[in-house]
């Protein structure tokens, strides 16, 4: 959600969630939280190099006050938020206007469970969203019967787990690899967070650094790059990966190597 066309400071997409949705991504990485205080907003500064919080900083000044509800933000809601029901309800109308189409969201929970799903609740959102499996190891249903049923939309919580709800958390059903790798050479298969063998697996596929890059994106996000990891962990998992997560996926090659990928064989 933290795009330039939606006006965030160190963005790390180009399109908005919805322009996402139109370029072919299916699976979106979202941060909702309140609003961010004062002294998040402090901890946030000393936490930057020099030269970095001196650019930031004139931007939180004056930027200090409490705004009501929940909040798509990402570092601090000072540098780029949107109001979590309002992007709900363009999700709604997207899925209305997309009647085959799948979404996955993973959440990195800032704000408690209840006021998340009233959240989607409130937007209609309700009618599509997908209850998983009770069991770690239960069956998914095929993308055709969420489509027939028009259960067309999963949402996972990194840390918030409701059973019986469709608000599970992602980690019980899936693993994830580092989101801390400094250079186009670092990528492994090695998971972090989730079980050691996870009914689905995240690969994430960026260079960290202090903002997203998109010239670092144009190197990693091309074809071999993204295969390279992909193989690695098809090898290393007996399985393809479920997920690719990358900044700025509208640059190099995502969409199409995703694409192939999803039309080989299952093996």
């Amino acid at each position: 959600m933290a795009a330039s066309d939606a006006r965030f400071l160190g963005a790390a997409q180009d399109p908005d969630m919805i322009g996402q949705l139109n370029a072919g991504i299916r699976a979106l990485l979202i941060d909702v939280h309140h609003w961010t205080q004062p002294e998040e907003v402090d901890a946030f500064l000393n936490n930057l190099p020099p030269d970095q919080r001196a650019v930031f900083e004139p931007f939180t000044r004056g930027a200090r006050s409490a705004r009501p509800g929940l909040w798509l933000c990402h570092d601090i809601c000072q540098l780029g938020a949107l109001n979590l029901e309002v992007e709900l309800t363009r999700l709604r109308a997207w899925l209305a206007a997309n009647p085959t189409e799948v979404v996955t969201l993973v959440i990195q929970d800032g704000a408690p469970a209840a006021e998340v799903m009233d959240a989607f609740n409130r937007a209609g959102l309700g009618r599509y969203v997908l209850t998983p499996p009770r069991d770690v190891g239960g069956d998914w249903p095929t993308l055709g019967s969420m489509v027939e049923r028009n259960r067309r939309l999963v949402v996972f919580a990194e840390s918030a787990d409701v059973p019986g709800s469709f608000y599970r958390q992602f980690f019980r059903y899936a693993g994830d690899t580092s989101f801390d790798v400094s250079s186009p050479d670092g990528f492994t298969c090695l998971l972090g967070r989730g079980g050691r063998k996870p009914s689905m697996m995240l690969i994430n596929h960026w260079i960290t650094r202090t903002a997203s890059s998109r010239a670092d994106a144009a190197v990693v996000n091309r074809r071999a790059s993204l295969l390279d990891q992909v193989r690695a962990c098809q090898s290393a998992q007996g399985r393809l990966p479920t997920f690719v997560a990358v900044d700025f996926a509208t640059i190099g090659d995502l969409v199409p190597t995703v694409a192939e990928l999803n039309r080989r064989p299952a093996r």
